[in-house]
């Protein structure tokens, strides 16, 4: 075994290391910086511990490690495949390792193999609690499905009621696009109500969102569209008719609003992504 772990994963270690095991790192350090320019090149890896999540999304981070043509640029490569399936978010540990393949060479370049033990998180998870502020209190429940279709995708249910009458559901589905961690997109359909003690009026509102984020060196990007219906409810006679009428106008024309809303959305979202994708080539050869 010639490489063991990443520089993402001792960064995510919380426990002090031991007096040997400095001495142990420090010895590999040095063994490391003797050969680290060595022509080598990975000729297969092998994954482990992988049950729902979908091959071609792990073999898509390990692409990079087959690019390296020295011990260090392969070890570089491993290091952040290590760090890109941690943020996919659907495993508790990754455990990345390089060894040797006897009798296998390329020229002078060794052939390594890349082994990949990761433990996935648990299909379903709940949470609940309350919490007390100055004015008011509320309790909370939120659901979650983790990773069901094996693309690093998410169901999510978040419930909220508060003592002062706020009711809040939200139900979402957020994914990766093309298994990228940088480039989540996410749809939301959610519920709110204000049902006040001291109102004269119950206030809902219905909707439905999508947003997706990218990510450039110039930092975090957002795009975010929002459709809701907001209705009020248990107001005097004189306002219900009149809000009545709206309401019937509202109804009829809400699907039509709802269709050219998302086609509006969509052609936003693709110019958004041609966007990035300029952005990153204006800079890749700037660079």
């Amino acid at each position: 075994m010639i490489f063991s772990g990443s520089r993402a994963t001792n960064a995510m270690e919380t426990s002090e290391p031991s007096e040997m095991d400095l001495e142990e790192q420090e010895l590999l350090a040095n063994v490391f910086e003797q050969i680290k320019n060595e022509p080598a090149f990975v000729s297969d890896t092998d994954v482990v511990g992988v049950r729902r999540t979908a091959a071609w999304l792990v073999a898509k981070h390990l692409r990079p490690v087959f690019d390296g043509n020295t011990l260090s640029e392969v070890v570089d490569a491993a290091d952040e495949a290590a760090f890109n399936l941690r943020r996919l978010g659907v495993f508790r540990s990754v455990d990345l390792q390089l060894d040797t393949v006897g009798g296998k060479t390329k020229g002078k370049a060794e052939a390594l193999r890349v082994l990949v033990d990761v433990q996935e998180r648990n299909l379903f998870g709940l949470d609940a609690g309350t919490a007390v502020g100055q004015n008011e209190g509320s309790v909370r429940l939120n659901a979650n499905i983790l990773n069901p279709l094996g693309i690093a995708d998410k169901f999510s249910f978040q419930s909220s009621r508060s003592t002062a009458g706020n009711t809040v559901f939200d139900l979402a589905y957020r994914v990766p696009i093309a298994g990228d961690p940088d480039l989540p997109f996410t749809l939301h359909m959610y519920k709110t109500s204000q049902d006040r003690p001291t109102s004269s009026h119950v206030q809902q509102v219905r909707g439905v969102a999508a947003e997706i984020e990218g990510r450039t060196i110039m930092g975090t990007h957002r795009l975010r569209y929002d459709i809701a219906v907001r209705d009020v409810t248990g107001l005097s006679d004189e306002v219900g008719r009149g809000s009545s009428t709206s309401g019937r106008g509202l109804t009829a024309h809400f699907c039509r609003l709802l269709l050219v809303s998302f086609l509006c959305f969509f052609g936003v979202f693709v110019l958004f992504l041609l966007s990035l994708g300029w952005l990153h080539l204006v800079f890749s050869i700037r660079a």
